[in-house]
């Protein structure tokens, strides 16, 4: 009897668990985004432009690389510049990923946790 309540609870919370696990992981892309965007904002006061990855990894002012996401900076220029956070296939079963710009726009692109 007790091992069907507990079966019975186990399949009523799991959804609800994968749902909460996916979005912690979400967080750091989050976190992550924001702190680069910061180290941006930094570099260009400095140099009158945005940075490329490499050169925001020399400045060591945040860690580039994450458990979950991979980042990106898909453009820079004088005035603008796109990070993106991608899912890691590993950790995600379908495609999730972020990104965010020079106006601290932060969008999420696809989402990979369940409704």
């Amino acid at each position: 009897m007790l091992s069907c309540i507990l079966g019975a609870l186990t399949v009523l919370t799991l959804p609800y668990f994968k749902k909460f696990q996916c979005l912690a992981k979400q967080s750091e892309a989050r976190m992550k985004l924001t702190n680069l965007y910061q180290a941006q904002k930094l570099y260009h006061a400095t140099h009158q432009q945005y940075a490329d990855l490499k050169s925001l990894q020399k400045l060591e002012i945040t860690p580039i690389k994450g458990k979950y996401y991979s980042f990106e900076i898909s453009h820079t220029a004088e005035k603008t510049f796109c990070i993106k956070a991608l899912g890691k296939k590993k950790n995600f079963t379908t495609p999730d990923s972020w990104s965010i710009d020079q106006t601290g726009t932060l969008k999420h692109l696809q989402n990979a946790c369940p409704n």
